[in-house]
């Protein structure tokens, strides 16, 4: 009995010896992390327009869905009527790098009454009556942002201004690029009157 112990305790320090050796005695594998590829930066990459939709609601830069639910906000279009209600629309599609401080402004022509109903409902519109700028804080814009409509409501009063130029002035669009850190700052050009006649 005695010997048949011995015999057990001689063969666990062999076994224990045995795994000492083979998890303590030889080299181990040293796990590096992988590194992570690092975000590519693209190019700002931004299409910024703008249009005038009235009663015929006929704006081409934008959706047919959206275009049908702007224009449920727009009475009527009455030709002998002394004023018309239109809807000045800004779009936006980014391609590129997320941006922050994303901020429209453009200075309102004298021929048109800014009216406080807006699209989507809850946007961050302010009008300044002193000097006609109304500014859209749109703030964080997430990249790869796919093609959306900001839309404010006016009224160009046909007997109290003549028209002289344009319907609507250059909107401008600012921010900055976090990818490249960049500000940016893009221009939509001003809606000609040809497009309300």
């Amino acid at each position: 009995m005695k010997n048949i112990i011995i015999v057990i305790a001689v063969l666990i320090l062999i076994g224990g010896g045995i795994w000492v050796w083979q998890n303590l005695g030889q080299p181990q594998e040293v796990l590096v992390p992988e590194e992570k590829p690092e975000q590519e930066v693209k190019e700002t990459e931004i299409n910024f327009s703008q249009d005038v939709l009235y009663g015929v609601c006929g704006s081409q830069i934008i959706s047919e869905k959206t275009r049908e639910e702007i224009c449920q906000m727009i009475e009527a279009y009455d030709p002998l009527a002394q004023e018309i209600e239109l809807m000045i629309i800004w779009l936006i599609e980014n391609q590129g790098n997320p941006l922050e401080d994303v901020k429209i402004m453009t200075e309102l022509p004298e021929w048109l009454q800014y009216i406080d109903d807006v699209f989507p409902s809850g946007s961050k519109f302010d009008f300044n009556n002193e000097n006609r700028v109304i500014t859209l804080e749109i703030g964080e814009i997430p990249a790869i942002f796919p093609s959306t409509a900001f839309a404010f409501k006016a009224n160009l009063k046909l007997e109290d201004q003549p028209i002289i130029g344009d319907i609507l002035f250059n909107s401008v669009l600012t921010g900055k690029d976090t990818g490249t850190g960049e500000e940016i700052n893009f221009e939509a050009p001003a809606v000609p009157t040809t497009r309300i006649q």
